[in-house]
């Protein structure tokens, strides 16, 4: 697993956490946060692919 999966799963946990908490808005936030990551972190692999 690299640097980047492990942010991104802590994302996730973070998000269920907050979600079973009773914080919504937060859970969201983790959760698009790990999405982004994802994205970021496929466009730099691509980009390195050149």
């Amino acid at each position: 697993m690299d640097r980047a999966e492990i942010v991104r799963e802590a994302f996730r946990d973070q998000a269920r956490h907050c979600g079973a908490l009773g914080s919504p808005f937060t859970a969201l936030l983790c959760d698009a946060l790990a999405e982004r990551l994802r994205s970021i972190s496929a466009i730099r692999r691509r980009e390195s692919d050149c």
